[in-house]
């Protein structure tokens, strides 16, 4: 029982992770306007800025890590298995995968990260047809 609320603790913080991580990697950003302020008052800030383009970074460091490299892919597993590209350009140390589509059934996948490598990751589905996924891959 113990296990399983840590496995769904660890779960639902990758989740909120993935949707933040998610803004981030699409967040535009340009200048454009005038900011002015009062009396060099900052409260009475007008014309805040927007922003347009692309974001570059070596890395995020958190608290108690960081994370190098991320990618988000998506593939079709079965029981037999199945090697998927990822896109990472390095091992993954974490992968995630739910399912997508209407299966009408419950699923798992299993990642088997000994058998994946900077190009591919090795995935099977719980279930002996194939099931589609959306992944997101994380290299810290």
């Amino acid at each position: 029982m113990r296990e399983r609320l840590r496995t769904a603790a660890i779960y639902l913080g990758c989740l909120a992770l993935f949707k933040v991580m998610k803004r981030l990697l699409t967040a535009t950003l340009t200048l454009q306007g005038q900011m002015t302020t009062a009396n060099n008052n900052i409260s009475t800030l007008q014309g805040a800025p927007t922003f347009s383009g692309k974001i570059s970074t070596q890395g995020i460091n958190l608290i108690t890590g960081s994370i190098s490299r991320t990618s988000i892919f998506t593939g079709s597993a079965s029981s037999a298995g199945t090697t998927q590209a990822h896109g990472l350009g390095a091992t993954p140390d974490f992968c995630m995968f739910q399912q997508t589509g209407a299966a009408g059934d419950a699923n798992t996948f299993q990642w088997d990260k000994a058998a994946s490598d900077g190009t591919n990751v090795k995935v099977w589905s719980g279930n002996a047809s194939a099931r589609n996924y959306i992944a997101w891959c994380i290299k810290t």
